[in-house]
């Protein structure tokens, strides 16, 4: 079952670029082909000559989508297209664009402009534009777009160009932000759970603060990507910039990550170098940018061109510390390669135009980001559960030393130290239960005689029999103390003298009646006091059973003494 729930999972994540290559509402009829002319802008009047057919300087192409190759030399592109009438509701154009001045025109009169023809690649960014068409007819209609940029590669493109209504362009910027807001949503979910992780956590912190860290620059960097921004903020040559600079950050973000997890000193330095490579290359592109060469425009193909290269060493690496029970690294595997294979796939095919896109599928990678912070619970539960063991066992040691400093370890009677504690104890539960309670001490007789003639091991195992014979009596809650050699005490609680008394003699005659000894009869004198209520105390109590148990050695032994017969 859980089989099938995971590759459901996979199914609908892989499926998701596959929805976002579906087409969307159809666009409306633009007579084919499209013209364009090509020039600089110091020369942009060899553009304006009417556009006839094929003359020169216009030329024709049916790909809009696949810009033309210009002369080295132009930065200036002019678009015609020729608007059909079979379409009158279908108003609006819905395009965007990188690095490159807009000026937009209907029958040759100005209706748009955006950016600056300037010889500064962040002031035009990389936006959308949205321009409602002034049609009030059913006549045909000449569209024209003028574009300008000062960076050869990124001149006549554009990302997507649709006409229609003002309402499906509209839902058009929400419909392509779809992925990068269930991403931004997902992952500052995940960014809230590392950050608990590292704020309770002191052990792994640097793996938690790494995480943080490329979460925080993930989030950064969806929002440079999202359509919806540009409703609030129309300043696109600073989200340009965040863009190349998230994407240069986030892969060195990502590759600290795996940094933190790995353990090898040696994988570590292959890491130490990536992340120098990287970082070598977003210092010459911000470089050359403040130098006026306009690198950072270079820098996105240069970090998509270096993942193919550099990440898959990545990958081996925490393979095979996967492989080797790092969890951490295994639970980090998961999402780098899909990092590795979405960015990938958008740097190729922003270059050779695969498919006609929209967005950019490198923010299918966080979701696979929830891989590893399952690994880090499996890591903690697993981690608890050892401290657990660990904390059993010390208590374990804890008990065991306090059961060999309070038992005899001859007879497994508590010893005397343990008497103190339980006399005193009983006192306290009989002033508060006003209950009585008794001691019963017990003396084996003769006892010099079994270690003088049959010697020590002999006399050893009297005590032992002795001790279990009297311990057959006894019920949960009547201790028996081994006081010293040969002399027991048991408390009884709740007993007066009279109860305990009788109990005494009872195990007196148990005593004597069982066989503890091969060849010699074992008894014992047996003395018995009770607690006299408030006013006593354990030493009065303890003077007087020890007084009876004397008492019953001086009348001959063998028998009961109570402390009313003193």
């Amino acid at each position: 079952m859980r089989n099938r729930v995971f590759f459901a999972v996979l199914a609908i994540i892989f499926a998701i670029p596959f929805l976002l290559l579906a087409p969307s509402a159809s666009a409306a009829t633009m007579e084919a082909p499209f013209y364009y002319c090509e020039t600089t802008l110091e020369n942009a009047s060899a553009c304006d000559a009417q556009i006839q057919g094929q003359s020169s300087p216009w030329k024709a192409s049916e790909n809009l989508h696949s810009a033309p190759k210009f002369d080295a030399g132009s930065n200036y592109v002019w678009y015609a297209f020729r608007l059909s009438p079979k379409e009158p509701e279908k108003k609006a154009i819905f395009f965007s664009t990188t690095g490159q001045s807009v000026e937009v025109l209907m029958d040759g009169i100005s209706i748009y402009s955006y950016g600056k023809n300037e010889d500064v690649l962040g002031n035009n960014g990389s936006r959308w534009h949205l321009v409602p068409l002034p049609i009030t007819d059913h006549n045909e209609h000449w569209l024209m777009v003028k574009l300008y940029s000062p960076v050869h590669s990124m001149l006549g493109r554009f990302n997507y160009f649709y006409l229609d209504s003002e309402m499906a362009q509209g839902q058009r910027i929400f419909f392509f932000d779809g992925l990068n807001i269930a991403a931004l949503s997902f992952a500052i979910g995940m960014l809230v759970i590392m950050y608990l992780f590292w704020m309770e956590e002191h052990i792994s912190r640097k793996i938690y603060f790494a995480s943080v860290s490329f979460l925080a620059l993930f989030i950064l960097c969806i929002v440079s990507f999202l359509n919806m921004k540009y409703l609030f903020s129309g300043n696109a040559g600073f989200w340009w910039y965040i863009q190349c600079l998230m994407m240069c950050l986030l892969t060195m973000s990502g590759d600290f990550v795996i940094y933190s997890v790995l353990q090898g000193k040696k994988k570590k330095k292959v890491i130490a170098f990536i992340l120098a490579c990287y970082l070598a290359l977003l210092s010459f592109s911000m470089l050359g940018e403040i130098l006026g060469f306009h690198s950072m425009g270079k820098l996105f193909p240069l970090v998509f061109l270096s993942f193919p290269v550099l990440q898959p060493v990545v990958l081996a690496l925490e393979a095979f510390e996967g492989y080797h029970e790092n969890y951490y690294a295994l639970g980090t595997l998961f999402p780098s390669s899909a990092l590795v294979v979405t960015v990938t796939f958008d740097g190729m095919n922003a270059y050779f135009h695969f498919f006609d896109m929209h967005v950019y599928l490198m923010p299918i990678g966080i979701f696979f980001f929830f891989i590893f912070v399952l690994c880090i619970l499996k890591e903690q539960v697993r981690r608890e559960k050892d401290m657990q063991v660990q904390a059993e066992n010390l208590q374990k040691e804890i008990d065991d030393t306090n059961v060999r400093a309070t038992t005899d370890k001859l007879t497994g009677c508590l010893n005397r130290t343990s008497f103190y504690e339980l006399i005193n104890g009983a006192c306290t539960d009989a002033v508060n239960k006003q209950l009585p309670y008794s001691l019963v001490m017990f003396d084996i007789d003769h006892f010099k005689r079994f270690n003088d003639t049959y010697g020590h091991d002999d006399g050893d195992r009297v005590l032992r029999s002795f001790a279990s014979c009297i311990r057959e009596m006894l019920k949960p809650g009547q201790p028996l103390i081994r006081f010293g050699g040969e002399e027991f005490i048991v408390i009884l609680p709740g007993m007066n003298l009279r109860e305990a008394s009788n109990f005494a003699e009872e195990l007196r005659w148990h005593i004597a009646s069982t066989k503890l000894h091969e060849k010699e009869h074992v008894t014992s004198s047996v003395g018995v006091a009770c607690w006299h209520l408030f006013g006593d105390t354990a030493q009065d109590i303890f003077r007087r059973v020890d007084a009876s148990l004397y008492k019953a050695k001086e009348h001959g032994r063998n028998l009961v003494m109570t402390e009313d017969a003193l």
